[in-house]
């Protein structure tokens, strides 16, 4: 089973909000198109007008550039390309994958439950200590 997950920081790193989804086996490229598409949403629904979108996968960041076509057609990438069009400013941008530690936490969350959305408006207990790490 493979699970996606993300955190909403504020300018100074503060959690403002994160998620998990568990959505059944899928590629790794597609686990992120599925990070992507979450983060974009929920940062649209919290009225955020200036995004930076974080992402561990090259691959990905590549796609949502638009210098890999490899993912043209998918029905994900039609939804993220859909929110990059919207009336806001995005920036993406790759990082390690030791700068995603708390959402890495969330994903492990959720792994193995059944397919579903899970919010957190707070960071849980379980992630606490990589929440309050500085951000890479």
């Amino acid at each position: 089973m493979s699970s996606t997950r993300g955190v909403i920081r504020g300018p100074l790193g503060e959690w403002l909000f994160g998620f998990a989804r568990s959505i059944g086996s899928c590629s790794d490229v597609t686990v992120e198109l599925w990070d992507a598409f979450g983060a974009l949403s929920h940062a649209w629904r919290l009225g955020f007008c200036k995004v930076i979108l974080e992402l561990d996968n090259c691959i990905v960041v590549k796609i949502l550039q638009g210098i890999s076509t490899t993912f043209n057609g998918n029905v994900i990438m039609f939804w993220i390309t859909k929110l990059l069009h919207r009336q806001w400013e995005v920036r993406i941008s790759h990082v390690y994958c030791e700068a995603n530690g708390v959402a890495d936490g969330l994903a492990s969350l959720v792994r193995g439950a059944p397919l579903g959305l899970w919010f957190y408006d707070s960071s849980p207990a379980e992630v606490v200590a990589r929440a309050d790490a500085p951000l890479m």
